[in-house]
Parts: structure tokens; C-alpha cells; sequence
């Protein structure tokens, strides 16, 4: 959670991800964690810190790539925003919440410009936009913008209350 990470404008405290970090690599187990929730100290209405705006999409990069060069090498599996196209995380200009893939691509481009162009985050692995349900439509729409060019890999969350073989016709058509 950036908000958690970065109090005071510019300084990272990554202590408690560092012990989780710690006690999943004790365990034996790989960490997937999601780059994601806003900051009110680049906040304006109607949700405070939602990376919407040049500003708060650059200061949500600076996070982004503080907190990869400093887990750089350790295997982490980053994710860029969670269900990006539910709704919850981007507003139109009357305030209203809303799925915009134009907004999760200009976030992914500036995030993803950030982190590849900077040499202890190049290669670390960054996967979006994680989409609710099998968005196809959402994925093509950012994928039109050139910015799944900056992804390892995509994801989304198959939901649906069907058996789990009902997701091949989502995945295949």
C-alpha cells in the first residue's frame, strides 16, 4: 500500500515489507504483491491519491520503483493495480467512479517507463492489469494504447459461479 510506504513526500519505509518479505522467503514461499491503493499526500477529491492525475501518477512511479530496487533480485512477482477495471479506483471529470482503461494505461505507462527505464528494475517482473472477471474487452483497450508493452505478463481473476472449466470460453471464445 503506497500510502503506507510513503508518509512524508519522497521517504520510504519499507520495514514491515521487508519482514514479510523475510518470512516468506523462510517458509519457502514466493511473493506476488499488488502496486496499488492511492496517497493522500497527492490527493484530491473524490478519493484521495488515486493516481489520476501527471502528478500523482509520477509520484506513484517514484514509489513503485523505490520499492522494486529495494527488493530487486529477491524474486517478487509485482502487480500493477488490482481489477482496474472494476470501477473502484478511477472518476470521470464530473467525480463519478467508473472502469477507464485510458487512465490504467497512462498509470501503466508512466509506472512502466519508470521501471524499465531505471537499471536496478529492469528486469524485476511486473504483471496487470489484473483484471475482475476475464475482461477481454478492457485488456485489448489498454493493449490498443501500446502500454501492455511494459508487462511480463497478464492477469485477471476468473471469477464466475459456474464450474472452473467455464473459464476456457472466456480465455478461447
Amino acid at each position: 500500500r503506497w500510502f503506507l510506504a510513503e508518509q512524508q513526500l519522497g521517504v520510504y519505509n519499507f520495514t514491515m515489507y521487508e519482514r514479510l518479505l523475510d518470512d516468506l522467503e523462510s517458509a519457502g514461499v514466493g511473493a506476488y504483491w499488488i502496486l496499488a491503493h492511492g496517497n493522500p499526500l497527492y490527493g484530491t477529491p473524490p478519493e484521495p491519491g488515486d493516481p489520476i492525475t501527471a502528478t500523482q501518477q509520477e509520484g506513484f512511479a517514484r514509489f513503485t520503483v523505490a520499492m522494486m530496487a529495494h527488493f530487486a533480485g529477491r524474486g517478487v512477482i509485482w502487480e500493477l493495480w488490482n481489477e482496474p477495471n472494476d470501477g473502484a479506483s478511477w472518476v470521470n471529470a464530473s467525480g463519478a467512479r467508473h472502469a477507464n482503461s485510458t487512465q490504467y494505461a497512462a498509470l501503466l505507462n508512466a509506472v512502466g517507463q519508470a521501471v524499465r527505464g531505471d537499471p536496478r528494475t529492469k528486469d524485476e517482473v511486473l504483471v496487470g492489469p489484473t483484471t475482475s472477471g476475464v475482461d477481454v474487452a478492457f485488456i485489448a483497450s489498454v493493449g490498443a494504447t501500446g502500454a501492455l508493452s511494459w508487462l511480463d505478463g497478464i492477469s485477471v481473476h476468473p471469477y464466475r459461479k459456474g464450474g472452473p472449466e467455464s473459464v476456457l470460453l472466456d480465455y478461447f471464445g
